[in-house]
């Protein structure tokens, strides 16, 4: 079993739950393994890369589905295989004539999908209404005392000013509160804190400013490279805690979410916390990404555990792509936002970028994101870390 695993509850219908656990079987034929991956890959591309499927990958679905069930270890076991293939056929050619109650099942699903989305919305709306009715009523009985009490005391308007009316004040930091049904993130705002204050190189902000917002589309983002002791990591945390009236306020009011990598603490290298910190961080910037998360479910069913750092490819796909691709298609939009990542050479191996988990998610996955996402990393001058990142800009600070 897969550590983190649910043994109580196992879905063994799910394809990747299922085949988790037999490739870790010592009796499961090895050579099926590559067809069975195949064919998931295959299946996890329909499902959760916005139901659609071109020729190509029509063609590369049924061929992995012939290959497994021909193979040696399979076909025998299959009471009416010649049935089976004229089935095949018959999808593969479009040939849907003997499937009208399959057809009208999904028709039903999407149905109720739509309803229970309408019903979330309008619950949202309802406790955004209520919550407004009841601040006010609150706030009236808290100030109309002090109104009273100050009008018979004859006391200076001056002395109203009330901490929570003040508009220029903010949180210290980026906030790093939980948002959802994940179990606690790992918070890293404490490493900030101990970097001494970041003194000069102001341009530096209007620089990184200045690249962001003319950046194309096509650009994911910014690889900020300098050697130790440049004060990279101080930069970050003066980005992250920025005053209001401070240079760098402008950059912090686009972050959404920031991970900071540490050579000598193992849990900021691990993916899934990775993961997690971006989900629930990006969830308190973007709330229709949770109310998504919370109708889908699938994320807090698969990947709450142990799992996610065993399978952070999917699981960055099901908690965080998809329901921001969910959200765009329902016309979510939003000016230009940041993640910032402090440190990646120090996510890994400081000589292989391969051993890299979090440099690999960025290569694999950053290019599915929305554009209105950004992501600004700070390295050394380390050739294996920047090489991977192909879609972004580089600037070398001497």
């Amino acid at each position: 079993m897969i550590q983190g695993f649910n043994e109580t509850n196992l879905n063994l219908g799910d394809v990747t739950v299922s085949l988790n656990i037999w490739k870790r079987c010592s009796e499961f034929p090895r050579s099926l393994i590559p067809l069975a991956d195949a064919l998931r890959n295959c299946r996890n591309k329909l499902c959760h890369d916005l139901f659609e499927c071109h020729e190509n990958l029509k063609t590369e679905v049924f061929t992995n589905i012939k290959n497994l069930i021909h193979h040696n270890d399979v076909s025998p076991f299959i009471p009416d295989i010649g049935d089976l293939c004229v089935c095949i056929r018959d999808l593969e050619n479009d040939q849907l004539d003997g499937y009208k109650l399959e057809l009208e099942y999904i028709v039903n699903e999407l149905n109720q999908m739509k309803g229970r989305l309408t019903h979330v919305e309008s619950q949202v709306r309802m406790l955004s209404k209520h919550f407004y009715l009841v601040f006010c009523f609150m706030f009236f009985i808290c100030v109309f005392p002090v109104l009273l009490f100050c009008s018979s005391n004859t006391l200076s308007p001056r002395t109203l000013t009330m901490p929570w009316m003040r508009s220029s004040e903010i949180e210290e930091c980026v906030t790093e509160n939980i948002y959802g049904e994940f179990s606690n993130p790992l918070r890293l705002g404490v490493y900030l804190k101990r970097h001494k204050k970041f003194v000069g190189r102001e341009w530096l902000f209007d620089l990184i400013d200045n690249s962001i917002q003319t950046m194309n589309s096509s650009t994911r983002g910014l690889v900020l490279e300098a050697d130790i002791g440049y004060g990279k990591s101080a930069f970050v945390a003066h980005t992250v805690c920025a005053k209001e009236h401070s240079k760098g306020f402008r950059l912090r009011k686009m972050i959404i979410a920031f991970h900071v990598c540490k050579f000598d603490v193992l849990l900021t290298q691990k993916p899934g916390l990775f993961i997690r910190r971006l989900t629930s961080m990006i969830s308190n910037f973007v709330p229709e990404l949770m109310i998504q998360r919370l109708t889908e479910r699938q994320c807090f069913e698969h990947y709450n555990g142990e799992f996610c750092n065993e399978d952070y490819l999917g699981c960055i796909d099901i908690c965080l792509i998809n329901p921001l691709h969910a959200i765009s298609r329902n016309g979510f939009t939003t000016s230009s936002k940041l993640i910032i990542i402090d440190a990646i050479d120090e996510c890994g191996n400081s000589k292989d970028a391969s051993d890299n988990a979090i440099i690999e998610i960025i290569r694999k996955r950053f290019h599915l994101f929305p554009s209105w996402i950004k992501l600004l990393v700070t390295s050394r001058k380390l050739e294996p870390h920047v090489q991977p990142l192909v879609d972004f800009d580089v600037i070398y600070l001497q």
